[in-house]
């Protein structure tokens, strides 16, 4: 996994939030499917809608 890191001068800065949080913030990590789900739900968007809007056809 690539971890993101900013092109600014704030780079140790943001080496100390994830430091922090690798040390006390267990986040578990999602699969691909949860990912989505999770970010259908915080949108307020369906599945359906979703299929709608990239053009793929639903089933029943």
């Amino acid at each position: 996994m690539t971890t993101f890191r900013p092109k600014t001068s704030r780079v140790a800065d943001f080496d100390i939030v994830i430091a922090y949080e690798k040390g006390c913030c267990h986040i578990k990590k999602l699969t691909e499917i949860e990912l989505l789900k999770l970010s259908l739900e915080g949108k307020g968007t369906t599945q359906r809608q979703l299929a709608s809007g990239i053009g793929v056809i639903c089933s029943e």
